[in-house]
């Protein structure tokens, strides 16, 4: 799978472009917002997604790791594939759209344009659980030190939380300072799941 890519820009087109890479021009489906950054002849670096599906294999380009994985969760929601998904992440950002997620706020994701009340509810309850345990599962296990954060949660749990955290694109000093808020606050959870989805309110 590739899962990271840096070429030369060489074509933009609606929904696309194609990056030269070694002499062999790759097709990068990306968000609208993030194409109109881009400039031919220039060297880029984006993170990649491979769709593998029977008749075709597609390649998706974006800015940031965090921006892949809310892609990827966007991908879980019924009703919202691919094109859909960059569409909307075009319209918001993905912290903004994490935290939203994490509020269960349906308005405020309403309320940006083009997202329709029913894509914003389908959004918030398909996801709302769905966020934590996607994380969760493809955390990196390599990071288990939480610095400060050990004196005020479990440890495991915490480190587990900060993990799952940094997983979805967040740096570290951020993921930390938003589970510092949720110890602050004396919100009760009972695992690293509940963690993260208190601390997503705090991004």
């Amino acid at each position: 799978m590739i899962s990271w890519i840096q070429g030369i820009v060489k074509e933009i087109e609606s929904g696309s472009c194609t990056i030269n890479v070694g002499g062999i021009g790759y097709q990068l489906f990306c968000t609208p917002r993030f194409l109109s950054e881009l400039e031919c002849e220039t060297s880029r670096e984006f993170v990649v997604y491979t769709e593998v599906r029977e008749d075709a294999i597609k390649l998706y380009g974006f800015s940031s790791k965090l921006d892949k994985q809310v892609f990827l969760l966007l991908n879980l929601v019924k009703g919202i594939g691919p094109k859909s998904a960059l569409e909307t992440l075009s319209k918001v950002q993905p912290r903004q759209l994490l935290a939203c997620v994490g509020r269960g706020d349906v308005a405020a994701l309403q309320s940006i344009k083009g997202i329709g009340k029913k894509t914003a509810e389908r959004i918030v309850v398909e996801l709302q659980d769905k966020v934590a345990s996607y994380a969760l599962d493809h955390r990196n296990n390599n990071q288990t030190s939480v610095g400060e954060s050990e004196r005020d949660a479990n440890e495991e749990i915490a480190s587990d939380a900060l993990s799952a955290l940094m997983t979805l694109g967040f740096q570290r000093k951020e993921a930390d300072a938003a589970l510092k808020g949720v110890f602050k606050s004396g919100i009760n959870f009972k695992d690293s799941g509940s963690l993260v989805a208190e601390a997503l309110k705090n991004i």
